[in-house]
């Protein structure tokens, strides 16, 4: 995220910088460490803490006014091209200061970094996007390759790991090891900074799951507090049925284990499992008609899993049972649960949008990707097993697939049917598996 806020001020034609994502996942720390190491002015306004903030949004939004009212509340601070930020913190608390973007981004004078985990969902019919003059980023939960930074890993050693990635090539046995310990580590403990900050501080799972609890009751607060009323029950049990709908064979969300109702489907609970995306904590993973490119095109509706955004809160959904069976490297508890939801996680946080085939009672594959136009089927494998029947029936029954890809317990290797190995960790580092090509819009003049 560092990189994308340097980009970001480096920009001559930027608009103000909306960071959005769920709650806890470090939004604030970076942002606020970014402004301090890169500005002299600084006005850090955090509507959650300090709501009489807003004041400062009252009547008039002219770039001016605000700035004249700023300074009742930031006296040191200096409005100076290039030198100056405001970080509107927990913006979705103050609409009003949503809408003071348009004029902050056309007036240019100071830098505007906004940040919300609840963005859209409060609001009601009465405000107005800044269209056009905002640029929306999404922020996750660590991922694996910064969970290792946070241990000391040096990047020259992830890099050696990535060209044994590259190159399709095994992994010495004592990497091997070290990063199946980590990735452990992170399956139990997840991305968000709390978490892996109490494990530095205890190395004790029953402390991180107490971080991780208070995080997921933070979770259902909040749909108590912002869901709309008429869906309020809808979102708390839809979240709630994670667990159990991610422990069964087929992972597919069923409507009917939400509330243990007959005869419910897609609109009784859509909206409520649009509130859990839109707040960051769920990622759908959708099913397709047929894994033919373009890959969007073929999405049917009302068919999809749904995956937590941060596979070490659904640790502690599943319970004590399940965390247990991970640090006995035993990844095939609960059905595969963590392991398909962590390869999700890995893959969302790495761009892709996640999809599955699914041809009833003949076959399930587990995400179809489309990278540099090389369709790809990608299977999770969490036992023993280095053989998937659906992956087989697949390459019999359609064409135009580039690459098979498992996920599973093993090192890297090729097998003789073309079918691509690596230790499930290696999702994390997917973009290593692909040239990305520098495509030229014109020829050189």
């Amino acid at each position: 995220m560092t990189d994308v806020l340097l980009r970001w001020k480096n920009d001559p034609g930027k608009v103000c910088l909306l960071i959005e994502g769920a709650r806890q996942i470090g939004k604030t720390y970076i942002i606020d460490e970014f402004a301090r190491s890169n500005y002299d002015y600084y006005a850090h306004l955090d509507f959650a803490i300090n709501p009489e903030y807003a004041a400062i949004f009252d009547g008039s939004l002219e770039t001016k006014d605000v700035l004249n009212k700023l300074s009742g509340y930031f006296p040191a601070f200096r409005a100076e091209k290039g030198r100056s930020m405001i970080f509107l913190d927990e913006i979705q608390r103050c609409p009003d200061a949503r809408a003071a973007l348009k004029p902050l981004a056309i007036d240019g004078t100071v830098d505007v970094v906004a940040s919300g985990s609840l963005l859209g969902l409060n609001y009601g019919n009465r405000f107005q996007l800044p269209v056009g003059y905002e640029h929306k980023v999404s922020m996750k939960s660590m991922d694996f390759e910064e969970f290792l930074w946070a241990f000391g890993i040096s990047e020259q050693y992830i890099a050696e790991i990535r060209d044994c990635i590259r190159m399709r090539i095994p992994l010495e046995e004592s990497v091997l090891k070290r990063m199946e310990h980590f990735f452990t580590q992170y399956m139990l403990t997840g991305g968000m900074p709390k978490a892996i900050l109490t494990l530095f501080a205890t190395n004790s799972l029953g402390a991180v799951r107490d971080v991780q609890q208070d995080i997921l009751n933070g979770y259902r607060g909040d749909v108590m507090q912002y869901a709309p009323v008429p869906i309020k029950t809808k979102v708390a049990k839809c979240f709630d049925s994670i667990p159990a709908q991610l422990s069964r064979r087929s992972k597919k969300f069923r409507f009917t284990d939400v509330e243990n109702r007959k005869n419910v489907g897609v609109r009784e609970y859509e909206d409520a499992l649009e509130w859990l995306f839109d707040a960051g904590i769920i990622s759908f993973c959708r099913n397709m008609t047929q894994p033919a490119q373009p890959l969007m095109f073929n999405i049917r509706d009302g068919a999809f899993k749904v995956y937590m955004n941060d596979t070490g809160l659904l640790m502690c959904m599943l319970g004590q049972g399940p965390a247990m069976g991970i640090l006995n490297e035993d990844r095939s508890v609960n059905e595969g649960a963590a392991a398909e939801n962590i390869v999700g996680e890995m893959l969302s946080k790495n761009g892709y949008p996640l999809l599955y085939y699914e041809k009833k009672g003949k076959m399930e594959i587990d995400f179809i990707l489309d990278p540099v136009n090389t369709l790809t089927a990608v299977e999770v494998k969490s036992g023993s097993g280095k053989i998937s029947p659906s992956m087989e029936t697949l390459k019999k029954s359609v064409g135009g697939i580039g690459r098979w890809i498992m996920f599973e317990n093993s090192n890297i290797f090729v097998d003789a049917a073309g079918t691509e190995h690596y230790p499930i960790f290696c999702a994390a580092f997917i973009d290593s598996m692909y040239e990305v090509l520098d495509v030229k819009m014109f020829p050189p003049i």
